[in-house]
């Protein structure tokens, strides 16, 4: 009999799209994008808009998965991964976009090496947003740099611009999260799940962050 482990292998095998991996490969890379195959896009993804630019740097066959999960506790036939890009994405690397996730990119997205989203979390990005290596997001966030609608003062003004989110290396985002525009994250940080709403810029790093963005406990690193 074949293990658990051949199983689950086949089993992703036949969750693949080959006619949604090769649009997406030759629409961002040519030809060399059909043969070298950079990203591999299951059979639940919906191209919204599939427009401006995607860089992967130091690229390699199947890199990056748009669309595949392994947590139970979502319905991998029914929830659909978005893809909607005017922007430019750039992988640097290795990238894994869980089932039901969204990514709404009309700005700068950078990704860093060994990105990881588990399932149905939204990346909602129209200025920068920039996530360094080894980062892993959970289930139920949310995180966009901006408010989407205009809020004016008496003179006219625009009060709610757009601001950057940078997240460094090594950050765990637990689950059902919102982060804010301008949160600045620094490396080897844990942010608790239920924390709710982060919107602060955080000069330390190694911390656990809370609600009401308390930093919870120092000296600190976490491993995947």
């Amino acid at each position: 009999m074949l293990s658990e482990k051949y199983i689950n292998l086949i089993k992703k095998i036949f969750r693949i799209s080959i006619y949604k991996t090769v649009r997406f490969n030759y629409h961002y890379f040519g030809l060399k994008g059909i043969f070298k195959c950079f990203c591999v896009v299951s059979r639940n993804v919906t191209f919204y808009r599939m427009k401006g630019n995607v860089v992967i740097n130091n690229a390699y066959s199947g890199c990056v998965k748009i669309g595949f999960a392994d947590i139970s506790l979502f319905d991998k036939k029914y929830e659909r991964c978005i893809w909607d890009n005017t922007g430019e994405i750039v992988f640097n690397r290795t990238a894994s976009i869980g089932h039901g996730s969204r990514i709404f990119n009309e700005g700068d997205l950078e990704l860093g090496d060994n990105f990881t989203i588990t399932a149905n979390t939204g990346v909602v990005c129209c200025k920068r947003i920039s996530f360094g290596n080894n980062c892993l997001i959970s289930w139920d966030c949310l995180i966009m740099d901006t408010d989407f609608h205009k809020i004016i003062d008496i003179n006219g003004n625009r009060i709610n611009d757009n601001k950057d989110i940078v997240i460094g290396d090594n950050v765990w985002i637990g689950c059902r999260n919102l982060i804010l525009k301008g949160t600045v994250i620094n490396n080897d940080t844990v942010i608790a799940a239920g924390s709710s709403l982060v919107n602060h810029v955080f000069d330390d790093s190694n911390i656990i962050i809370g609600k009401r963005n308390e930093i919870l406990k120092k000296g600190i690193t976490w491993r995947q």
